[in-house]
């Protein structure tokens, strides 16, 4: 028997389209966490941790904006070292 109860959470990518801007700036943790390779239950961690990427509270719901985990992404580059040979 499926599911008397219909889903109510909607993400971004399913709003209204008077909400493109809404999809345009911002994205889900299930969407940035498979564009970085990991799962979605290691950015909450991060969260709890007080580390990860920026997020924007809509209702009980976090999304991420796009500037926001550009700038965190780019704030972990690492630059290798130069001359450096391994023994």
């Amino acid at each position: 028997m499926p599911n008397a109860r219909p889903e109510t959470r909607k993400s971004v990518e399913h709003s209204s389209p008077s909400g493109q801007w809404l999809r345009d700036e911002f994205c889900e943790v299930e969407e940035f966490a498979a564009v970085i390779g990991r799962q979605p239950a290691t950015i909450w961690r991060w969260w709890r941790e007080r580390r990860g990427p920026p997020y924007v509270m809509l209702g009980r719901r976090r999304v991420i904006p796009r500037d926001g985990a550009r700038e965190w992404l780019r704030s972990r580059e690492v630059q290798p070292l130069r001359d450096w040979h391994p023994r």
